[in-house]
């Protein structure tokens, strides 16, 4: 059973939840909207920048700040949740558009299939990656929607654990919105169920965390940065 030597979530995740207080904005000079549109509210969620930073502390070694097992936040002024605020910018890959992956796939005229196909492609490769040591970020489309507003709702965790059941494939994650002590999952016993590897078969997708479905995932291209130590 492929596993990451020495990740596991309640030792690497966050001591807290991906829930900042409404309002809070990410990057301070900015609005919150556009036209509508809602990109900068820490509300929202920064999934992506608690899932690299995460990478980050384990990769390069860093020593974590008490700011990262606190059970609350780190506030706005903290060089935690700055770091936060530019890895999930990070993760989105503006300028190579990784960030059209979600709203591609989020297009409900895309058939489902090619979803469960696309995904069974992907397993192979997490299987192969979490082999070689190291914690994987994966993007998961958790809605269907034409209004680009709803980007927000699509998730990032961390693979750290692959285990083949039948012809299937169960990953284990770090998931940023189930912490240490979370009362709704382990957090170290978050899984992602693929029923098949098989891209011409039928396939399903189910994820342990009881909450939107989760539609299809990718990898995430990931390079690491030294994140603000606990000197």
């Amino acid at each position: 059973m492929p596993a990451v030597p020495d990740f596991v979530p309640s030792k690497q995740g966050f001591g807290f939840p991906n829930q900042f207080p409404p309002g809070t904005k990410a990057v301070p000079w900015l609005p919150r909207s556009i036209f509508g549109l809602r990109f900068n509210d820490a509300s929202d969620g920064l999934c992506g920048g608690m899932v690299f930073a995460a990478v980050d502390y384990f990769e390069t070694k860093t020593e974590r700040p008490k700011e990262a097992e606190a059970p609350t936040p780190p506030p706005p002024e903290s060089p935690l949740f700055s770091f936060l605020v530019r890895r999930i910018i990070a993760s989105w890959h503006i300028l190579s558009g990784g960030f059209l992956r979600y709203a591609f796939w989020m297009n409900p005229l895309v058939p489902d299939r090619w979803r469960a196909r696309s995904s069974a492609r992907e397993a192979a490769h997490v299987l192969e990656l979490i082999g070689q040591g190291h914690p994987l970020p994966l993007g998961l489309v958790r809605i269907k929607s034409w209004n680009p507003s709803n980007l927000r709702y699509h998730h990032q965790v961390v693979a750290w654990e692959a285990e083949p059941a039948g012809a299937g494939l169960i990953v284990r994650v770090y998931d940023p919105n189930h912490p240490v002590g979370s009362t709704d999952g382990d957090p170290d016993d978050m899984r992602l169920t693929l029923s098949s590897t098989d891209p011409n078969g039928p396939i399903t997708l189910t994820y342990s965390d009881g909450g939107e479905p989760v539609f299809c995932f990718f990898r995430i291209r990931y390079s690491p940065r030294t994140p603000p130590s606990g000197d």
